[in-house]
């Protein structure tokens, strides 16, 4: 059987334990991209203790985004946040 270890689980709850040996290989998580709304969270957090750059740079590293794409929207989120004073 090849699946998620929450399937396997689950098969394995309803059909009972497998018999004999079994081997339980695990990967790394399948990779997921961060949504634009992953990205402002990260970005107003980050903005909230350093400059713009800073955050943008930081975020683009923890998210695996571009640097432009972070910074640009920092920028819009700063603009945004300077707009509701």
């Amino acid at each position: 059987r090849r699946d998620t270890l929450g399937a396997l689980a689950a098969h394995y709850a309803e059909a009972g334990p497998p018999k004999g040996e079994i081997v339980l290989l695990v990967g790394p998580p399948l990779e997921t991209q961060a949504t634009e709304a992953d990205l402002d969270t990260a970005l107003l957090e980050a903005l909230g203790r350093l400059p713009v750059k800073a955050a943008a740079n930081e975020v683009a590293t923890l998210l695996d985004v571009s640097k432009r794409i972070a910074y640009q929207r920092a920028l819009a989120l700063k603009d945004q946040d300077a707009g509701n004073d």
